[in-house]
């Protein structure tokens, strides 16, 4: 699949299919036939592929493609993120009350979480998972930040949904926990606008297995997680 992304020649003109000649072998091998007029992207791992190359044009069309299609939505919504911390380095997002805040992307490393060593990652980096769809997040944010007068090694942790509801299973922070001597977590759910004030956090499993990982770390110092902890913020510009 990579190899066929790499021969693409025009990645905005990959949805309608105007395509050269000599890449439109690539650009079939990398779609599937919806109905007569009408292709979408053969799958989230070639969508996030892409998300690399391509610029704004592209994830217009891509939302268009498919108006109607949640799944398909929630991957173009991960997409746009994903292309904007990648690309851009620098995102807004805002609260429910409207207040904005920028993340800035310095430092950006694709790691392995489920056997994550830590090996290079310095505070301040931003981390993206190099396995699709796992279930706690798409990229994390490894910096300090002073909790009641105590100095923390934090995780902002960024999970990027179009859905209503999202499930957690917090078993995948805990090797990066362990490794980066964690002793704060913020979860931050990342959404459109329609979403803002409708999300409603879903099971959060293994809650109680990170809390004793960060107690591990530092028994009197470390900041108890619970799932009320979750925060919910647009990518979108209110209005």
């Amino acid at each position: 699949i990579d190899a066929k992304i790499s021969e693409v020649s025009n990645y905005d003109a990959l949805l309608s299919g105007n395509v050269g000649v000599r890449s439109m072998e690539a650009a079939n091998s990398l779609k599937s036939l919806v109905r007569n007029d009408l292709s979408i992207l053969l799958s989230e791992y070639v969508t996030k592929k892409l998300a690399k190359r391509v610029g704004d044009s592209f994830i217009n069309a891509c939302r268009k493609a498919m108006s109607e299609n949640p799944v398909w939505q929630g991957w173009v919504t991960e997409l746009e993120v994903l292309n904007i911390l990648q690309n851009k380095r620098e995102i807004d997002i805002w609260d429910n009350n409207q207040t904005k805040t920028t993340w800035k992307i310095d430092r950006l490393k694709v790691v392995k979480d489920e056997n994550f060593d830590g090996v290079g990652v310095m505070k301040g980096d931003w981390l993206i998972p190099e396995k699709y769809n796992q279930g706690c997040f798409d990229a994390l944010h490894f910096t300090e930040s002073t909790i009641n007068n105590h100095t923390h090694n934090s995780l902002k942790v960024i999970q990027i949904t179009n859905s209503q509801t999202h499930n957690f299973k917090l078993k995948y922070l805990l090797p990066i926990i362990k490794t980066l001597s964690i002793t704060n977590i913020e979860i931050i759910v990342v959404c459109r606008n329609d979403n803002l004030n409708e999300f409603v956090v879903g099971v959060v499993t293994d809650l109680n297995t990170l809390n004793t990982y960060m107690e591990r770390v530092n028994q009197e110092n470390y900041v108890k997680f619970n799932k009320n902890h979750i925060q919910v913020v647009s990518y979108e510009k209110p209005g």
